[in-house]
């Protein structure tokens, strides 16, 4: 067991650690690190997960991504979605959609209600044609707003260990220069990797 993030903190949680070390080498953090006050209590941002900090101790900006399960044609009117990390559950409004290597989104639109949840997986009722088509395995990511093709930010970096989410907020510690270990955190989309560029992603 062990206490993950949230150094200064004194509302914590314990987790089994899981699958560790994600880090083969870790050269660089952000000075100060971020505060995560805004996201919801008793949630766990995942480690590796990408954040966008603007300055030294600020409030992040959490990447979250969300990976499709099973293909969606133009014409359906459901979506599966779950967290790339399994921990995070999609919610209602969050505006979504698939980025392309450029770094433009596709056909973002607002997540309604939750119409079904089986082991991580969220089932959506939605308009045919919301996101276009999908592929089983593509990833959505945060957009600005509906109808919007960019991301409200671009990655600083990448949090270091889970941050628990206390009722306080919480605060994370990123890493900037370093390796990670690719398969054991979310997915990083092409788009997000030109901002990572002294973050070495390596498959196992």
């Amino acid at each position: 067991m062990k206490n993950y993030g949230n150094s200064f903190n004194n509302d914590s949680q314990e987790f089994a650690a899981g699958k560790v070390p994600i880090w083969l080498h870790v050269d660089e953090f952000y000075a100060a690190g971020c505060t995560l006050n805004n996201q919801v209590q008793g949630a766990t941002i995942p480690v590796g997960t990408p954040v966008y900090v603007p300055k030294m101790g600020a409030e992040a900006t959490v990447l979250e991504t969300f990976e499709v399960v099973g293909a969606v044609a133009t014409t359906d009117t459901t979506v599966v979605l779950k967290s790339v990390s399994g921990t995070v559950q999609p919610a209602k409004d969050l505006v979504v959609g698939k980025i392309g290597s450029n770094g433009v989104i596709a056909k973002a639109a607002a997540l309604p209600e939750v119409t079904s949840e089986s082991d991580g997986e969220y089932t959506f009722t939605i308009t045919a044609n919301t996101f276009g088509a999908l592929s089983d395995g593509d990833i959505l990511v945060i957009a600005s707003e509906a109808g919007s093709n960019k991301a409200p930010a671009y990655p600083t970096g990448l949090l270091y260990e889970d941050v628990y989410v206390g009722n306080v907020g919480a605060t994370g510690t990123v890493v900037t220069k370093g390796q990670v270990l690719a398969d054991r955190i979310a997915a990083i989309p092409a788009a997000y990797k030109p901002y990572l560029t002294n973050i070495t992603f390596v498959n196992e």
